[in-house]
């Protein structure tokens, strides 16, 4: 498979877990500097938190999301963790699995199912550290843009098939399963116990030091890189990276929406659901005049042009003329234009709320229309399917549409029932 849809693949399986993790029950959400759940404190929902800060030192019997700078798990929960952090350190239980995408993880705790790890800098399972089945490990390589090379340093135990992508690897553990790695320096060192077949792909040949007990049960096979899929991959992660943050200012724009706008989203999550057709049409309609007043606005400032030249030729009356009008469509249309370009980008939060409520009505049939892990759910919908070869633009460009259509609507009913709400006081 090219190296430029491993990532869509990755974020299929990452999207699969979620949804599939019950992250879609009774939800509590926390939203402030700093979270802690202390060794005292037992939380019966699943918990997404926003914070700089989380630490989790008591008990989470549901799911844990977290988004925040610095994450810490030292108590115990019981499904899975999806955290987005700068830094993850888990020295806790994890009953379920265990997603990451992360700058840097330290994994000295129990993951009793499988671990997904996105890193861009290093991953470490530390001598106390178990993985109780199957391990991913998707880091970065050395010598591309914006990024150093990573290290992933495997100490403890995991249970399961493991497969490692990163600049350095080193492995002084225990894997039951096949071990796969991509690296450019590889390292089993001893105690390593390797059960399964290893097999790496390298441009160096990795050092494996047998005569000191190094152990590989299985057949050791070594794959030279190919050039096209190298040179690929640095590209497509630098993109995932790009839609990662693309995909948290969404987020917090979308939150703030919820915070201050409600009224107007959950009118126009009513249009969407009941009249979609409209919506859909609306949405092109508005493009459509969108289009125009940005060729409009393109000419007048063409037109200006012409008006100051034609002020300096003989042609005076007809240059101020030109100029004047074009002078006035300027500032129309690029207002016209840029609140276009806004309802185009709000329109995806809209659309990601109806994705998040469709979702949530397979596991809780009786939901709200509206809320902000509904909002989460639907991003990373959205996502997955913007990473999807051609099916990403037209998904792209007909979400961005059709919520634009249902966020003016929604604007237009809400303004009627005010308007109608004002007149009855007045005439009562």
């Amino acid at each position: 498979m090219p190296n430029k849809y491993k990532y869509s693949v990755l974020l299929l399986l990452f999207l699969g877990y979620l949804l599939f993790s019950g992250v879609v029950k009774s939800i509590e959400i926390e939203n402030q500097d700093e979270v802690h759940i202390s060794n005292l404190h037992v939380l019966d929902d699943d918990l997404i938190a926003l914070a700089n800060h989380i630490t989790v030192d008591g008990e989470i019997k549901g799911d844990l999301i977290g988004i925040a700078k610095k994450i810490v798990t030292n108590g115990k929960i019981k499904n899975s963790v999806t955290v987005i952090a700068e830094d993850y350190i888990n020295s806790g239980k994890i009953e379920g699995s265990l997603r990451m995408i992360v700058k840097s993880a330290q994994i000295d705790g129990y993951v009793d199912r499988s671990v997904l790890a996105i890193c861009l800098n290093r991953f470490h399972l530390g001598l106390k550290g178990h993985i109780g089945h199957d391990a991913i490990i998707l880091a970065n390589r050395g010598g591309k843009a914006y990024f150093e090379g990573s290290t992933t340093k495997i100490d403890g135990y995991i249970q399961g098939s493991t497969k490692i992508r990163g600049d350095k690897v080193v492995i002084t553990g225990r894997i039951d399963g096949d071990l796969e790695i991509d690296a450019n320096d590889i390292q089993i060192l001893p105690p390593a116990i390797i059960k399964g077949d290893f097999t790496y792909t390298s441009e160096n040949q990795a050092h494996i030091d047998i005569s000191s007990g190094v152990t590989i049960i299985g057949d050791t096979r070594w794959n030279l890189p190919d050039d096209t899929d190298e040179s690929d991959s640095g590209l497509s992660f630098t993109d995932f990276v790009h839609d990662i943050s693309e995909l948290l200012a969404i987020f917090i724009f979308g939150v703030i929406l919820i915070t201050l706008t409600r009224q107007y989203i959950n009118e126009s999550m009513n249009q969407l659901v009941n009249r979609f057709g409209h919506v859909a049409a609306f949405g092109f309609l508005s493009v459509i005049i969108l289009i125009v007043c940005f060729v409009i606005l393109i000419i007048s400032l063409v037109l200006m042009l012409v008006g100051y030249a034609l002020i300096s030729s003989d042609n005076t009356i007809i240059g101020v003329s030109i100029l004047a009008i074009a002078t006035l469509m300027v500032p129309i249309t690029s207002f016209i234009t840029a609140i276009g370009g806004m309802l185009l980008f709000t329109g995806k939060v809209v659309i990601a709320i109806l994705l998040g409520y469709y979702i949530s009505l397979i596991f809780k049939p009786k939901t709200s229309l509206v809320s902000k892990s509904k909002l989460f759910i639907g991003l990373i919908c959205l996502f997955v399917l913007n990473c999807v070869p051609y099916l990403g633009i037209v998904v792209s460009i007909g979400t961005a549409i059709i919520g634009m259509g249902g966020i003016i609507l929604g604007i237009r009913y809400c303004y009627q029932k005010n308007s109608m709400s004002l007149f009855n006081t007045s005439e009562t």
